[in-house]
């Protein structure tokens, strides 16, 4: 019998729908029927109904929830447990994509926050629930896997390792001159904006020849920058941002802050690394597991400023070699066909 996969996402954030993308192609080329089930905010956003249907959480038909043999639930959201477990009922095979993995409170409570710490504890509730109504946990580095093992695997053994997998839509970009040191993504204390805004402004004031791009649905009022310095900085804020409009930040990025305090796996490495742009990384989380110092990207303490500067250097200084390196990382690793097999053990669930 021919499967039918249901790949949800019961949480808007746009920059979940090219890996969206990804995984429905991938159970498309491996042989099974595909359907979106997505929070309403993605009607207006994104053309994944170019790869395969798409209803929205809350108005699919019963008949149509009936029809599935597997579903995959991508990024923590409130609504998977209940979701999960409806599925099962139907005798339907439930995979969870689980993005970030608990860690003990202690190590990461200086590094994210009082607030931070407070949602990412009701992000561990509902994910929990989740972990406990799926038959496989879907862990996306050797990070994450550790992670899982000793903080939740008594939620769910069974495990598998897999990267977070792209379209690749390199070949589609327009020539872009790379100039820029960019951040793109979520403005968080996790991911180090304050450092990265410190460092900024540290460049332009030695005026040491580098242009900045700051990318986010997340607003960054202009006056974070001195005036005398904003020509030099390209912000791109306060709206999502589409797909198309956030690889052409990547592909003007001669590299890209990765110098997060906390990342278990970065999908912004990846996407980086699709548009051929090395990153500038902290030893932390998944960086260990993709970046290679000096091949891909340079390791550097983000509140260093000297040293991030020469890691920029350095990395300027050898473009093209760091640029062909960064590819090389993205089809080995992230490309969704160089993961088909791992998506064939997720359909082998019976």
């Amino acid at each position: 019998m021919r499967k039918k996969v249901c790949v949800a996402s019961l949480y808007f954030n746009p920059s979940f729908v090219s890996l969206l993308a990804a995984f429905g192609r991938a159970f498309s080329e491996a042989g099974s029927d595909v359907v979106f089930v997505l929070h309403p905010e993605y009607e207006s956003f994104g053309d994944l109904g170019v790869i395969a249907p798409v209803s929205y959480y809350g108005y699919v038909a019963e008949e149509v929830l009936d029809t599935f043999t597997h579903v995959l639930i991508y990024n923590a959201a409130i609504p998977n447990p209940i979701f999960a477990m409806k599925m099962k009922r139907r005798g339907c095979k439930v995979a969870y994509v689980y993005h970030e993995p608990s860690v003990p409170l202690a190590e990461v409570w200086g590094k994210l926050g009082f607030g931070n710490i407070a949602r990412l504890t009701v992000s561990r509730i509902f994910s929990r629930l989740t972990l406990y109504s799926s038959d496989l946990i879907v862990l996306p580095s050797r990070q994450a896997w550790n992670s899982y093992q000793a903080c939740e695997s008594r939620y769910n053994s069974n495990m598998l390792e897999m990267p977070l997998i792209f379209e690749d839509g390199y070949h589609v970009l327009s020539p872009q001159l790379r100039t820029k040191f960019s951040y793109i993504g979520t403005i968080s204390h996790a991911h180090a904006f304050d450092q990265f805004l410190a460092f900024m402004n540290y460049a332009l004031r030695e005026n040491l020849g580098i242009e900045f791009l700051i990318a986010s649905r997340h607003n960054v009022p202009e006056s974070v920058i001195p005036e005398q310095h904003r020509s030099s900085v390209d912000l791109r804020c306060g709206r999502p941002l589409t797909s198309e409009e956030i690889n052409e930040c990547y592909a003007q990025s001669l590299c890209v802050w990765n110098l997060y305090r906390h990342s278990t796996q970065s999908a912004v490495m990846a996407s980086a690394f699709m548009c051929g742009a090395p990153v500038i990384a902290s030893r932390t989380g998944s960086f260990l597991d993709f970046v290679r110092d000096g091949y891909n990207g340079k390791f550097a303490d983000g509140s260093n400023y000297k040293e991030v500067a020469a890691a920029f250097q350095d990395i300027a200084a050898a473009a093209a070699s760091y640029s062909e390196n960064s590819r090389r990382t993205f089809e080995t690793n992230f490309y969704y066909r160089s993961q088909l097999s791992k998506i064939e053990k997720i359909l082998a669930l019976a």
